[in-house]
């Protein structure tokens, strides 16, 4: 607590000293409807010494008070000055109480303030969406309901500002979407994520066709396709097959970008032949993931997943037409999905089970051994794994477990069952996907 005379109390003085006499110069103009005050030689030395406390505690406070003295400012030297219509209006937006208002009550818009100028809103949104834009990257990787909500909350109150025809429109609705999704995937209510789609579907309808609707298509599509996850509507997934297969034909033939649309094209594909069973499906989603992983560097994260999916669809193929060809090569793409995730890669487990499966349906084929011991070897690490999820490590020992009865050796069967059911044990009751200690020696 500070006492008079100390340096501390000094600054607090002069700092509430400042706000109250530009507070009441501001409520003057208000009540006599009169912008003399703020024309003031005065007035401008308030304004500077009030400018003077950021940063400060007072930062919002501050910035309130002279975002609305420089907007006043502002009309009064407009309407002063004003040459009539024509070509000089324009220069009304260079006025350097315009910008300076803009910029101090951009804090206020976005601290949730609602007592601001009605014919600056559109401009504050504008204003915050550079701001506000720079915080979805972050929100990707955050695990704080609150940031998140209020992140959904900003976005939606610049959505609601800018008007309709406003040509950054759909890149706010996009902003807003894409916000919305993290908090589904968050575990937010179903609703965000029916609210992200209907965002996406606005922001498509807004753009006109060329090189930059690619974005808007896939981000609708792949929405759509979630939700048809979660829900089984068949409408949803129709609606995301034909969505992201216009994006695919809209997104330039190489680049990052690409091989995202192509990998969720791929995904919707499969989907769709595991509901209908139509070949052309699982055939396009093949030749998706195929040219997936010719875009990808040696080296992508992507590649290492998209191999993984590949060899998936590979050995559903298989077992619809019994091609041997497709079997080799869902093994190969299981192998290199393995081989390309080092040791400590989160979903290393998962490659080695999809790897395990291959091998093993391939045993089941051609009865080669090296096959079995193979899927043991990948099941047993994939049981062993610590960076795994519990789900994982069962899975993987269970199979092992199976595979190991199947083909007579029970004692090594017991022993593999055994510790998939102590991973069971071990794991809470509603966290089994957090990763545990590894066997027992």
């Amino acid at each position: 607590m500070s006492h008079p005379g100390d340096p501390e109390h000094t600054v607090r003085l002069a700092a509430e000293t400042a706000m109250d006499a530009m507070a009441a110069r501001l409520r003057r103009v208000v009540r006599l409807r009169d912008v003399a005050p703020i024309l003031e030689a005065e007035a401008l030395r308030e304004a500077r010494r009030l400018a003077e406390l950021l940063p400060g505690e007072d930062d919002l406070a501050v910035h309130h008070l002279l975002g609305w003295f420089h907007w006043f400012r502002h009309q009064a030297i407009v309407v002063r000055t004003d040459p009539g219509p024509g070509p000089e209006r324009d220069r009304e937006r260079d006025q350097p109480d315009l910008r300076l208002a803009v910029h101090s009550l951009t804090a206020s818009f976005l601290a949730g303030e609602e007592h601001l100028p009605e014919p600056l809103l559109p401009l504050l949104a504008e204003n915050a969406a550079g701001y506000a834009a720079r915080l979805i990257p972050e929100l990707k990787e955050s695990n704080d309901p609150a940031r998140i909500s209020c992140a959904a909350q900003l976005w939606r109150r610049i959505v609601d500002t800018v008007p309709a025809g406003h040509p950054q429109r759909p890149v706010h609705l996009t902003a807003l979407g894409n916000v919305l999704r993290i908090t589904s995937r968050r575990g937010g209510p179903p609703a965000d994520l029916d609210d992200a789609i209907d965002r996406f579907r606005e922001a498509l309808s807004a753009v006109s066709e060329g090189p930059g609707r690619a974005m808007y298509l896939y981000n609708l599509g792949e929405a759509l396709y979630t939700r048809f996850d979660r829900t089984g509507a068949i409408e949803d997934l129709e609606s995301a097959v034909t969505l992201l297969g216009e994006a695919a034909l809209a997104t330039p033939d190489e680049g990052i970008y690409r091989a995202l649309v192509l990998t969720g094209l791929a995904g919707a594909l499969r989907a769709r032949y595991e509901r209908t069973g139509a070949p052309r499906d699982l055939d396009g989603s093949i030749a998706r993931y195929r040219e997936v992983v010719s875009m990808f560097p040696a080296d992508h994260p992507g590649r290492i997943e998209s191999l993984s999916r590949l060899g998936n669809a590979l050995r559903l193929r298989f077992e619809r037409t019994g091609r041997t060809e497709d079997l080799n090569a869902a093994v190969q793409a299981g192998r290199q999905a393995v081989e390309a995730a080092p040791g400590d890669h989160p979903d290393r487990a998962v490659h080695l089970n999809d790897l395990g499966d291959a091998l093993v349906a391939r045993f089941d084929h051609a009865g080669d051994t090296a096959d079995r011991d193979g899927a043991l070897t990948a099941w047993s690490e994939a049981s062993a794994s610590a960076a795994s999820t519990v789900s994982l490590r069962i899975r993987a020992g269970l199979s092992a477990a199976r595979l190991l009865a199947k083909t007579g050796e029970a004692e090594r069967a017991a022993r593999a069952a055994d510790e998939a059911v102590r991973l069971m044990a071990a794991a809470d009751v509603g966290h089994r996907d957090r990763p545990l200690a590894g066997p027992r020696p």
